[in-house]
């Protein structure tokens, strides 16, 4: 359960910062 739950935060993490990236590109 402590890796599948740390898997999912770093996960995010990278959406967010994908999201980021993708904000940036666009601004």
């Amino acid at each position: 359960l402590s890796r599948e739950n740390e898997a999912h935060q770093t996960l995010g993490n990278v959406v967010s910062f994908a999201e980021n990236s993708w904000k940036v590109n666009w601004t």
